[in-house]
């Protein structure tokens, strides 16, 4: 049983029934997301006022579009509509091509940190409690942000592109790793 306090903060997830199929059957509206706007009252978000970040974009399910079929025939422009769509799922897919970065720096944050000290007796115990993944995924992630964000500032490279530039990071520098990855 955990021992972590509960933090009642809005949801930016929807409160949808499809969502379940999403997040799985156990999902409560709230519990996977946290809405940036409110968080902290008209001042701002807990996030941003600690770290600086405008965290105010992040997209959930219910804010993409539904899918939809265009006939393979058709070769007009895009319509305004259809533009939009294609903002909004450019920008979710931006969001998770950055994953790496803000997830490996995240969790050496709380690693290091020893943030989980309160719930946790060790950084091993939280990650299987609160996050379900294993260490090795944890330290691969954890050794692969900076990479990521050294190699691509806006965030476009995934962790096994980042594993593999790691050698090449620490024996010649980000110059050297950032040439080859823009050679290849």
């Amino acid at each position: 049983m955990s021992r972590r306090r509960t933090l009642n903060i809005p949801s930016a997830i929807s409160s949808d029934p499809e969502d379940e199929d999403v997040f799985g059957g156990d999902y409560e509206p709230g519990q996977y997301a946290l809405s940036m706007r409110g968080a902290t009252g008209a001042g701002g978000s807990v996030v941003a006022e600690l770290t600086g970040a405008d965290l105010s974009t992040p997209l959930s399910v219910a804010q993409l579009p539904t899918p939809y079929d265009v006939a393979e025939t058709v070769t007009a422009p895009l319509t305004e509509h259809e533009r939009g769509h294609l903002a909004v799922c450019e920008q979710a897919l931006h969001g998770f091509r950055k994953s790496v970065v803000v997830a490996g720096k995240a969790l050496e944050v709380i690693s290091r940190g020893r943030l989980y000290r309160e719930t946790h007796g060790t950084f091993v115990e939280y990650l299987d409690d609160v996050w379900e993944i294993r260490k090795s995924q944890a330290y691969r992630m954890i050794e692969a942000w900076p990479v990521a964000a050294a190699v691509s500032p806006i965030g476009d490279i995934n962790e096994g592109q980042a594993r593999e530039l790691r050698p090449v990071f620490q024996e010649y520098g980000q110059e050297a790793a950032v040439a080859l990855y823009r050679e290849v």
